[in-house]
């Protein structure tokens, strides 16, 4: 396909660090922002920008035929609502600028670029990565003193207008919660999200060689969400009721990281337990999932997260709660093993069972590998792209 001569505009919820002239990201949405400005032959990026040392994590966004709108980094609920207006009125000439509109979701970042769009009588689709109707659900009413109400609120009402704006709108929906409840008002296209290239994927490799020693490895950050100590209970009962030695690596920075040490210890098997940090996207990062024998995911909350893919396409047998959109990524007990969310008994059960079912696991890894190979960043995008073009006659 060739370049639109067109000006994308792209609305985002994703934090930017802009330090010393340049911009900087985190997570896959640098890789997604580099492969969909092939395409056009400008981008326009309206994000939350804090103008700070980028933090652990974070890389370089290229700069070229890129301008990016400044709006402000919000530290909590209360604060972004009150952000919403300023937001509104700096957004709304620069959307005349843009010939296509990319509006991300769940953030009400999203909800302004479509409703500006509207206005405007612009063109646009819509990506949503998560379901916040299911995150309303399950926040406690008397979280922090009665602050989970107002939250339950927030999520309740983003919800709405979520809804309100996609209708009979281009949607692209990653998981099938957010797919169910889109498709019958929407023109809506399940996908997958992406952090791997075509290069990255590897081909079969065999795990759980080594008699004496396992190794389980995490990729995610240190959060309640992530909930890495159900990883670290499992470790201490793994370790106790068979004979191998289980070990556990941590590839990711958070707020909880002293805790999970403080509980390693506790446990008495802190030499088991091993935290790496961020490690950068690549070839360094691709050396845990080719050293490990398994790949566990234990959020609380999930869309369609990247890690599992990335695990798939290194030929990794991976474990993961049966939450949000993971069991579209890994039906049970074809592409890897799903088990009850945050329930212990169950993940050392089908931790045991990956290891102890050789046959299953290799046509599971392969399942993988064949998933990975149709959802690269490549392939994601350009599909994206083709969807866009056909549906507004861009080229």
């Amino acid at each position: 396909m060739k370049r639109i001569r067109k000006t994308l505009g792209i609305f985002t919820v994703k934090k930017i660090s802009y330090y010393k002239g340049n911009y900087y990201t985190y997570g896959g949405f640098g890789l997604y922002l580099e492969e969909i400005r092939k395409y056009f032959y400008k981008t326009i990026l309206v994000a939350h920008v804090a103008k700070k040392k980028p933090g652990e994590g974070y890389y370089l966004i290229n700069k070229e035929n890129l301008r990016v709108v400044h709006l402000q980094q919000s530290k909590n609920e209360f604060i972004n609502w009150i952000t919403i207006p300023i937001s509104f009125v700096k957004s709304y000439k620069i959307v005349k600028e843009m010939d296509i509109v990319h509006n991300r979701m769940p953030d009400y970042t999203g909800i302004i670029g479509a409703v500006l769009c509207k206005i405007h009588n612009k063109p646009f689709f819509i990506q949503i990565i998560a379901d916040w109707a299911i995150e309303a659900k399950k926040v406690p009413i008397l979280k922090k003193g009665g602050l989970g109400l107002l939250l339950k609120i927030d999520y309740y009402i983003y919800d709405f207008l979520e809804k309100l704006v996609s209708k009979n709108q281009l949607v692209f929906a990653q998981g099938i919660s957010s797919y169910k409840k889109h498709k019958a008002h929407s023109d809506c296209r399940l996908i997958s999200s992406s952090a791997h290239y075509q290069d990255d994927i590897t081909k079969y490799s065999e795990r759980f060689t080594n008699n004496k020693a396992v190794r389980v490895l995490n990729v995610a950050r240190l959060t309640g969400v992530k909930n890495q100590r159900l990883i670290i209970e499992a470790i201490y009962r793994l370790n106790r009721e068979t004979n191998n030695n289980w070990h556990v690596d941590f590839v990711g920075t958070g707020p909880l990281r002293q805790m999970l040490q403080n509980l390693s210890i506790k446990l008495g098997i802190n030499r088991f337990v091993h935290f790496h940090g961020q490690i950068d996207h690549g070839n360094d990062l691709w050396q845990y999932y080719d050293n490990s024998d398994v790949f566990v995911l234990t959020s609380r909350s999930e869309g369609t997260p990247k890690v599992l893919l990335e695990a798939m396409a290194r030929s990794l047998p991976v474990i993961a709660s049966n939450i949000g959109g993971i069991p579209y990524l890994v039906p049970q007990g074809k592409r890897g093993l799903l088990f009850e969310e945050n329930n212990l008994d169950d993940f050392v059960k089908t931790i045991l069972k990956m290891k102890n079912n050789r046959k299953q696991r290799k046509q599971m890894v392969l399942e993988g590998l064949k998933f990975a190979k149709q959802n690269t960043v490549e392939q994601t995008t350009k599909y994206m792209v083709e969807e866009v073009n056909k549906n507004f006659g861009l080229i």
